[in-house]
Order: structure tokens, then C-alpha cells, then sequence
């Protein structure tokens, strides 16, 4: 006779588990042709125009074309999204972070604002989010001096 096994899933795991997204699920949002392998991750600026118009002055300043040269991911407020699931479905050698710290792309670092971090043959810079920055001309400095140092030409 077989015996049922009624041993719940909360005897074997004593930390919180978390679902992360597949791939495949936050991408499908990213918008843009990534001609020059980057990813931008902003906190979603869809009802403040202004926002994004000061995004495609960031991105205009150092060469990049918001339709052609990159790809766009408007983050949802709350949602947490893959660094590595990215790096699987997106090519990408640069990516650029508005707002969102790294815990909520599933990295485990202390990324500093403005400091560029090098991960998998990547470079990443985190940065406060677009509306701090335009109100704010020490962050626009800021973002301005690593985003040099980024895009530098060699």
C-alpha cells in the first residue's frame, strides 16, 4: 500500500521564495532597434512627456538615437526584472538605469549613482531617477561626467 506524502512546502524552505520574470515577459516592452547594444531602464515616464524628452536630450548628447541606437525597457513601479534574463534575449554591451536599484534587476551589489560598474563583459551605470535629475543641476553634472567616461571615443 502507498503512503501519500503530506509534507508541506513550508518545512523545506524557511526564506521567502521569489518567482522571478522569465525573459521573454519584460522584454516584450523594450522598444527600439539596439543598433549600438544598449539598454536603457527607466522608471516609466509614459504620462510625463517632459521626461522623456529630457531622456532623448541624455541619450542625443552622447550620439545615441532613442528609435534606433538603443533599447528602451519603461520599468513598472514594483516589478522586478532580470539582469541575466536581459543579457540572454538582448544583445547589449552598455546599459544605462534611471531610477532602480539593482536589487530590482535581481543583481546582489552595491551599485553607487554614477560610478560605472563592469559585470559579464558589461557596462552598467545606475543613476537617481529622470525626475531628480532634472530638477537637479549637480546630478545632471553628474550623469553627464559618466556618461563621458562611458561613451568615451577611443
Amino acid at each position: 500500500m502507498e503512503k501519500e506524502n503530506n509534507i508541506s512546502i513550508h518545512h523545506f524552505f524557511t526564506d521567502p521564495i521569489f518567482v522571478t520574470p522569465q525573459p521573454e515577459s519584460f522584454l516584450e516592452d523594450a522598444v527600439g532597434n539596439n543598433q549600438k547594444k544598449v539598454l536603457v531602464i527607466c522608471q516609466d515616464p509614459k504620462q510625463q512627456t517632459e521626461l522623456l524628452d529630457f531622456l532623448k536630450k541624455i541619450l542625443g548628447a552622447i550620439d545615441l538615437d532613442i528609435d534606433n541606437d538603443i533599447s528602451l525597457l519603461k520599468a513598472k513601479k514594483g516589478s522586478l526584472y532580470s539582469f541575466i534574463g536581459a543579457r540572454n534575449k538582448i544583445a547589449f554591451d552598455k546599459m544605462l538605469v534611471f531610477g532602480l536599484p539593482a536589487a530590482d534587476l535581481g543583481l546582489n551589489i552595491k551599485a553607487q549613482p554614477y560610478k560605472i560598474i563592469n559585470i559579464e563583459n558589461c557596462q552598467l551605470l545606475f543613476s537617481d531617477g529622470l525626475a531628480a535629475i532634472t530638477s537637479d543641476k549637480k546630478l545632471k553634472g553628474a550623469l553627464w561626467s559618466s556618461l563621458q567616461l562611458l561613451f568615451k571615443k577611443d
